[in-house]
């Protein structure tokens, strides 16, 4: 088969759907077949598909009342919980589209996507950390979910439309520092739930887990999907992902490598993840290791996912379960892959390299009121001058099956944990600390495969990486800070006077410029913790009082130290301890007390019973529980405080 013939192949992927089905009428179609089967587990809370669609009803016509009109952006903040689906859903059924907000986002962040996205209605939760600081500024109707919206007539309400009207509202990063919004409407959802199905064993009878951030278009996969399919979603967190499963089961998971990384570190999980039958991953390189781990561990079905939010979720497919090989595979239904080169000429020669456009249904309306950005983005090509096509900015090859190799980036966009970060608005905030003259961020590389950001800045002197952290905090999210920070004497540049990435200097990792005093581990216990921390972290030198995070910590690393201090001491650590119990000498602490089986924190976990939090009881007060700490447990506190921006102890 010649070039233009295989490409042609791939490119064939007609199928048939009904283009104008919104997303809440395919729900609404199941729930009439599976109103008493379970919808979506949380923990203990669990909520039927009959249950499920008249709460979204309730809250829907509340919605509609407070004017609701196709295309109106409305925003959903809340904590992981079912509230994430009803809020969804409710929204869609009012006519309106829902634009996610992490509530662990920066104030400044959130209150960007508010403004930006012309938000008039928000939806979110008393329960969220900080409420009040994170919707300080904004103007429009604020609806808190709680047992008074869910009253009222539960049937539902009356479609107003059609499929071409907007679904949800994704923010991605903005290579200037501002992020943008990404318009996705209710056909291409529909074109993705056809093009998932035709590709992957999604059915009734299997459960699903899901994992992401609902501000992650992948949450999509994870949430309507199995929703208009009847499945069943137990929702949990990667962190936590033992203890949110408790004896649950699911066949299917979807989540990034770094993530699934992070998970198979705890070897309790191996038991769930030996039962799926689908694993779905993508939002990063697949590593050759871990395809490897996970063939090991499971005899599941293992798809490498590829596509950008601006193609509605995932746009290409590779199953790898029977292959070493890893590509992203051919495109979904009724989509199409072009490579074009920087002339504007199309690859249809095997081998050949290209960047990776993509065409088709699942193509977003564009930027939210960046007409201009759209154009440039979303264009079209003198060769097939009536196909809309998305430059994604990645590099690729056609191979001789008719599949593509994904080859990296072309510009300074990279994934990190799976999340899509543009440099350039990480160098944004950079350039807002007071002492910082210029600065570039660049990615390396671990040995085993994953990708770290550091940044490289010139300054009259050595700033204290706390500090810097601390500022950057307030404006990006926990995800796009750089691990380590490193002062240079000049950013090296290409001939033709642009940034050089690739010549930006190795790490050199003595010890951070922080704020506290080095002061060098001398117990041996103290010595073999430093060797943990100096194995992970990649320093030469590490002080008992440095903080793990200061020194480019994540919650991945963190994982990870937690399963070494089990092996080399012998001993049961919850990872949480491990938060604020931040340094080595908190952590030699915190290890004696396990010994001699003591409690591993100053501070326990206490469930308390549900009417505690409820304040329309007669003769409720307000109570005040009191807990006297050592000083080194309100320090750690208060550093973990500001790196997550809470309230400090």
């Amino acid at each position: 088969m010649g070039s233009n013939e295989t490409v042609c192949e791939s490119n064939q992927t007609e199928k048939i759907y009904d283009m104008n089905k919104t997303i809440h009428q395919l729900f609404e179609e199941q729930v009439d077949i599976s109103a008493n089967r379970i919808a979506a587990v949380y923990r203990n809370e669990t909520i039927t598909y009959g249950q499920l669609n008249e709460k979204a009803n309730q809250l829907a016509k509340k919605l509609r009342d407070l004017g609701v009109k196709p295309n109106m952006v409305i925003g959903l903040m809340v904590n992981r919980s079912l509230d994430m689906l009803i809020g969804m859903l409710a929204i869609l059924k009012s006519g309106g589209c829902y634009l996610p907000i992490d509530p662990k986002f920066p104030v400044s962040r959130i209150q960007h996507m508010l403004t930006d996205s012309k938000t008039t209605i928000l939806i979110t939760q008393q329960e969220v950390l900080n409420i009040e600081k994170q919707v300080e500024g904004f103007s429009g109707q604020i609806v808190y979910l709680n047992e008074e919206i869910y009253r009222g007539n539960t049937s539902n309400l009356e479609n107003i439309n059609c499929g071409s009207d907007l679904a949800y509202v994704i923010y991605t990063s903005g290579s200037t520092g501002v992020p943008k919004g990404v318009m996705l409407e209710h056909r291409g959802v529909h074109n993705f739930f056809i093009g998932m199905l035709d590709k992957i064993a999604f059915t009734k009878n299997k459960k699903i887990v899901s994992l992401t951030t609902i501000s992650f278009d992948i949450f999509v996969l994870e949430s309507l999907l199995p929703l208009t399919l009847g499945m069943e979603i137990v929702i949990a967190n990667p962190m936590t992902f033992v203890e949110d499963m408790q004896d649950k089961r699911v066949e299917m998971l979807q989540t990034t490598p770094s993530t699934v990384q992070l998970i198979l570190n705890d070897e309790r999980s191996h038991e769930y993840i030996e039962h799926l039958t689908d694993i779905m991953l993508g939002g990063e390189p697949f590593p050759q290791t871990l395809l490897k781990r996970l063939k090991e561990i499971t005899s599941a079905k293992i798809y490498n996912m590829y596509g950008p939010t601006e193609t509605t979720v995932w746009s290409m497919v590779k199953e790898l379960t029977d292959t070493d090989y890893i590509t992203v595979g051919h495109p979904i239904a009724n989509t199409q892959i072009y490579l074009v080169q920087e002339d504007g000429r199309i690859v249809s020669n095997l081998e050949e390299e290209g960047e990776i456009c993509i065409a088709g249904d699942g193509l977003a309306r564009g930027y939210l009121f960046r007409e201009e950005l759209t154009r440039k983005k979303f264009g079209y090509n003198d060769s097939l001058p009536n196909v809309r096509m998305y430059h994604t900015g990645d590099l690729g090859k056609w191979l001789k099956n008719g599949e593509i190799e994904f080859l990296g980036r072309i510009d300074s966009q990279v994934k990190i944990r799976g999340f899509r970060i543009e440099l350039g608005e990480i160098e944004s905030a950079l350039l807002n600390v007071a002492e910082v003259k210029d600065c570039v961020v660049g990615v390396k590389e671990r040995e085993d495969g994953a990708k770290y950001m550091v940044a490289y800045y010139i300054a009259d002197q050595y700033l204290c990486v706390s500090e810097m952290i601390d500022a950057l905090k307030k404006v990006l999210p926990e995800y796009e800070i750089p691990s380590f920070f490193l002062k240079i004497d000049e950013i090296p540049l290409t001939p033709n006077g642009k940034v050089n990435r690739l010549a930006l200097p190795d790490l050199k990792l003595n010890r951070a410029n922080l704020n506290t005093e080095l002061i060098l581990p001398k117990t041996q216990q103290e010595l073999e913790i430093a060797d943990l921390w100096k194995s992970l972290l990649g320093y030469d030198e590490v002080g008992i009082n440095d903080n793990f995070f200061d020194l480019g910590g994540n919650s991945i690393l963190v994982s990870q130290l937690q399963i070494e201090l089990e092996k080399v001491f012998g001993i049961k650590i919850n990872v949480a301890e491990l938060f604020v119990n931040n340094t080595i000498a908190m952590q030699s602490v915190l290890i004696d007390q396990c010994k001699v089986g003591k409690s591993q924190s100053g501070l326990r976990f206490v469930q308390l019973p549900e009417i505690f939090y409820q304040s329309n009881i007669i003769g409720f007060e307000s109570v005040v529980v009191k807990h006297k700490l050592q000083e080194e447990w309100i320090l750690g506190m208060n550093r973990v405080s500001k790196k997550f921006n809470i309230s400090e102890a």
